[in-house]
């Protein structure tokens, strides 16, 4: 499939901008609110805070977020600022050549909002509605952005079909919680080597980590491998991890 990269807009900018193509007015809406039962409900944000795309507006800014974490940003903001410049450049030209500008700037904001709209996605990668995207793009991706190729979702058989559209639903979420144990165990290791080189990471079980140390370490290194394993990936809901120590892994169960 061609390499597609989405962009997350939110609710907000995006209403703005189908008012513009549509020639409304753009009337705001009331402000919501998130309402909890620890703490006074705050203003709910419009924009992508949950980091689950690639490329999103996040109040006054946009993030690219492709990178692995071991790539440098640098050569991807080169090419990204260098075809923005051009394309700014562009529409400069075009306003500054035009007889009135007011017009001008509402019709060259229309005909780009028409013809490169299709790329703005506001799915949040957790619904079905990902699964039908998944289907346009041939994959489905992870809250990191690894990608899984699906062809089986255009499948004529039912059974093969079914299959995909449970893959292409469950990976985000599975995808992530592998992607996000796997920095963990970076984190945790690096931590290790830093604090307790004597301790050391054995094994990796499912959503667990398994750490050999000496006795007399066991309280500070299992503190040190929640405090990691916990601030390892900020996401709406926080992370918890419960650490045990124990002569043998059994014991610590």
């Amino acid at each position: 499939p061609p390499a597609i990269i989405s962009i997350f807009l939110g609710e907000e900018l995006t209403n703005i901008f189908h008012c513009l193509v549509e020639d409304h007015i753009y009337e705001a809406p009331d402000t919501t609110y998130m309402e909890t039962s620890m703490h006074s409900r705050f203003v709910k944000d419009t924009t992508d805070r949950n980091r689950t795309s690639p490329f999103a507006f996040t109040g006054n800014k946009f993030e690219f977020r492709m990178l692995g974490s071991s790539l440098s940003v640098s050569s991807p903001n080169f090419i990204l600022n260098t075809a923005m410049a051009e394309v700014l450049d562009g529409f400069a030209t075009e306003l500054e050549n035009a007889p009135e500008f007011a017009p001008a700037l509402r019709r060259l904001m229309q005909e780009t909002i028409r013809k490169h709209g299709r790329i703005i996605f506001n799915g949040n990668n957790y619904s079905k509605e990902w699964v039908e995207e998944a289907k346009k793009r041939g994959y489905t991706e992870t809250l990191y952005h690894r990608r899984r190729y699906i062809p089986e979702l255009t499948s004529s058989n039912f059974n093969v079909r079914s299959g995909a559209e449970r893959i292409a639903l469950n990976t985000p979420i599975q995808g992530t919680a592998a992607d996000i144990i796997k920095l963990a165990m970076i984190r945790v290791e690096q931590a290790l080597e830093e604090h307790y080189p004597e301790a050391k990471l054995l094994l990796q079980v499912h959503d667990e980590l398994i750490v050999e140390c000496p006795e007399e370490l066991a309280q500070p290194v299992s503190q040190l491998v929640s405090r990691e394993m916990e601030t390892v990936a900020k996401l709406e809901v926080p992370l918890t991890a419960e650490a045990k120590f124990g002569k043998s892994w059994y014991d610590a169960k």
